[in-house]
């Protein structure tokens, strides 16, 4: 395993996480990082987002083994339409795991909106009672956590200086 520096972006995630499921056993729980769908033609027309997700959750597992969680996978939410979107969805995820408790991570969400407010502490909250999940808990965004503040400071005091004017 390559050892790496974490990102004070991966750093604020782990630490939300942390705070979510502090008074409990992370060994009895199953962390799904839950992402926004894609419908499946945009990524074999050469979408990245899939395979940068995926990555994304590699690194975030390594910063995660001291929790020692059941499992930590990765689902696809708020699919929309009669194509064929990326897989599992959330909701299989949830239904895949239903006699774990489970911690949900909206990882592709910064900000607290209708899809993590609504879709998960909501729409698949109530699936979970309806399954019998025996522990349900869903991290907040990052919203205004510092760290993650401190990171799109370092992304703008780090990006290229182009020059003024054509």
């Amino acid at each position: 395993m390559i050892a790496f520096t974490p990102t004070p972006y991966n750093q604020a995630v782990v630490q939300s996480i942390t705070d979510t499921i502090k008074g409990h056993d992370a060994k009895e729980f199953v962390l799904i990082f839950s992402v926004h769908g894609l419908p499946e033609s945009v990524i074999k027309q050469g979408d990245p987002y899939q395979a940068e997700c995926l990555h994304h959750v590699s690194l975030l597992k390594q910063q995660l083994l001291p929790l020692h969680f059941k499992k930590i996978t990765l689902s696809y939410q708020s699919k929309v339409g009669p194509m064929k979107w990326l897989e599992p969805s959330t909701q299989q995820a949830i239904e895949a795991h239903r006699k774990d408790k489970i911690l949900i991570y909206p990882l592709a969400f910064s900000i607290d909106n209708s899809e993590t407010i609504y879709e998960l502490q909501m729409q698949y909250r109530l699936e979970a009672m309806r399954l019998a999940v025996p522990e349900f808990l869903v991290c907040p965004c990052l919203n205004d956590n510092l760290n993650f503040a401190q990171a799109i400071l370092d992304l703008v005091h780090n990006a290229p200086r182009k020059p003024l004017g054509p």
